[in-house]
């Protein structure tokens, strides 16, 4: 993610901010958030200022004994 804000809403709630490729959130980052907390992390989606941006982006493949792995 890009443009990441931490912010203390208390002692034992923090509020994270930052935009990022809406293909990553819903594929994997709302699934990792509600394993990762136990499911006690809550999620919350709004549009992005300025809504789409163009990226220079590069596909990466891991391999593994040369066969290609997820992350």
């Amino acid at each position: 993610g890009t443009r990441m804000q931490t912010k203390p809403i208390d002692e034992n709630i923090w509020l994270f901010t930052a935009a990022m490729p809406w293909a990553d959130v819903v594929t994997d980052f709302h699934d990792d958030l509600k394993s990762t907390t136990a499911g006690y992390a809550s999620f919350d989606v709004s549009e992005a200022d300025p809504p789409q941006q163009e990226a220079d982006l590069v596909k990466v493949e891991l391999l593994l004994n040369s066969e290609v792995v997820d992350p």
